[in-house]
């Protein structure tokens, strides 16, 4: 099974700059192979979140398809905060 990041309410909080470290490091250790998840409305079961690594995009709640766009968002920007552009700031 490839590695997991679910997006999970109770996950662990970042702001965008440990979010880029922390992606990097599991691609870093996982490669191609890591997975994200976005969860079901009625949230992951306990069986997932505890082999997942856990990760929280807000405390709000978002329609699925939102979720998919704020994701992106947030791939793209930890990915300019790794070239060290100017998209961050």
């Amino acid at each position: 099974m490839a590695p997991l990041i679910c997006l999970d309410p109770t996950g662990q909080s970042f702001d965008s700059i440990a979010f880029s470290e922390m992606l990097f490091q599991q691609l870093d250790a996982h490669g191609s192979r890591l997975t994200i998840g976005i969860g079901p409305a009625e949230g992951f079961s306990s069986k997932v979140r505890q082999t997942a690594y856990c990760v929280s995009l807000s405390k709000l709640t978002f329609p699925h398809q939102l979720v998919r766009v704020i994701l992106a968002e947030q791939i793209y920007r930890a990915s300019e905060i790794r070239r060290d552009s100017k998209y961050n700031k």
